[in-house]
């Protein structure tokens, strides 16, 4: 018989983590989605943090001038430079570049994060895209988001941890690319300018000009109770980033993808019927997220017709929601933007990617009468439901779509 030799469990894949930043997000936004403002100096305006007056919030990849301009008030901007044009910002633009953003992480990685300027860490440690390598990822990524987003300005870093990929970002600043080689983090840590560090305070920095200490290593060296003495509750993330850790609370893992879908009986294009039928979608969905205590910021659209052929949309809100009335209304207005009376539809379904746990407690002492007596009702429903059946609360206006389809949720 001949011998089969034991099969080796596989080697642990060495942590592999990507940071990216975007420089001056709020004005890139505005030439990525205005070509119009391709290549022209300009600045957008903001609220100075200090005192609320009217300053400037980021400028453009075009504006040629001695220093940063973020945060200089508005009055200063016109009289020493009248060449740069003011322009308001734009937060329709920005949202829909971060959805952007989000919609390419997710061809790489489930685990990432994105703040609301842009700045994203990506867990590469488990997905196909480490077997590229670092660098030929960045390469890939910086591409697709060009496309896909217009931003054109990315600093991007990589490393074996969340720590050293934003270090790594944060020093290629605006639009280059740096890789800390597995090994190498101690010593480049020794010499890392401390400016590089993320995540200080403005007086935490301040107070490390004053002490004269200019690198992590210098500071690595007072130790642990000398950093808290001189620094309170900032010294312990000192301590932490100088010796290789990030004491940054761990993102919580992302729920999973909630999604509804109503397949219809007979491939139809009753204008109505298909209407009422993504009112069904929507409540369903909506039920699903009220019984898992979840809420959405983000809603894809899919219609499927019946030659197979799929057309998708994704809307988002401006805050995180689970209300029916809401997801239906956006929901009828994405398919009516979406669809086209081409064939038959088989089925039209609505996902939730990356749903969060929904907010409760002190954001109901501002409640409306009228919202709290909504919120009540829901709740209503959503109990019955679960005790019974779904079907057993329905809307007179959703009955035709009941009787012609049938609604799964997953």
């Amino acid at each position: 018989m001949p011998h089969i030799p034991a099969r080796r469990a596989p080697l642990p894949r060495e942590p592999l983590f990507l940071a990216l930043y975007f420089e001056d997000l709020s004005a890139q936004v505005i030439a990525a989605y205005d070509p119009a403002y391709a290549g022209r100096q300009y600045a957008v305006a903001g609220r100075a943090a200090a005192d609320g007056l009217a300053a400037v919030l980021a400028q453009s990849p075009w504006v040629r001038t001695e220093r940063p301009l973020a945060g200089m008030p508005l009055h200063v901007l016109r009289r020493q430079w009248p060449n740069v044009e003011i322009v308001a910002r734009n937060t329709d633009f920005e949202r829909a570049a971060l959805a952007e953003l989000r919609s390419v992480y997710e061809r790489y990685t489930p685990v990432f994060t994105v703040d609301r300027n842009g700045a994203s860490l990506l867990d590469l440690t488990a997905a196909p895209a480490q077997r590229r390598g670092a660098e030929k990822t960045i390469e890939t990524l910086k591409k697709e988001i060009r496309g896909r987003a217009g931003l054109t300005v990315i600093a991007a870093g990589a490393g074996a941890s969340a720590l050293i990929a934003r270090v790594m970002a944060r020093s290629a600043r605006p639009a280059g690319a740096a890789i800390c080689p597995a090994g190498n983090e101690e010593a480049m840590l020794d010499t890392l300018d401390v400016r590089l560090l993320p995540g200080l305070s403005a007086a935490c920095r301040e107070r490390l000009a004053k002490y004269g200490l200019r690198s992590t290593g210098q500071i690595r060296r007072l130790g642990r109770g000398a950093l808290v003495t001189r620094f309170g509750a900032e010294g312990e993330l000192l301590y932490a980033m100088t010796n290789g850790k990030d004491a940054r609370p761990a993102a919580p893992p992302p729920s999973p993808a909630l999604s509804a879908e109503s397949i219809l009986e007979q491939d139809t294009n009753d204008a109505g019927l298909l209407s009422h039928t993504v009112r069904v979608c929507a409540d369903r969905l909506c039920h699903g997220l009220r019984t898992a205590r979840l809420s959405i910021d983000r809603l894809t659209m899919t219609i499927v017709y019946r030659d197979s052929r799929k057309a998708q949309k994704t809307a988002s809100f401006s805050r995180a929601i689970d209300d029916f009335s809401s997801i239906a209304a956006t929901a009828v207005k994405m398919f009516e933007t979406l669809y086209t009376r081409r064939v038959g539809v088989r089925a039209i379904r609505l996902a939730a990617k990356r749903p969060t746990t929904a907010l409760t407690g002190q954001t109901e002492l501002f409640e409306t009468r009228w919202e709290e007596k909504q919120r009540m009702v829901s709740e209503s429903i959503v109990d019955v439901r679960n005790r019974m059946d779904f079907n057993a609360v329905s809307s007179a206006s959703d009955l035709l779509a009941l009787r012609h389809g049938k609604t799964e949720v997953r």
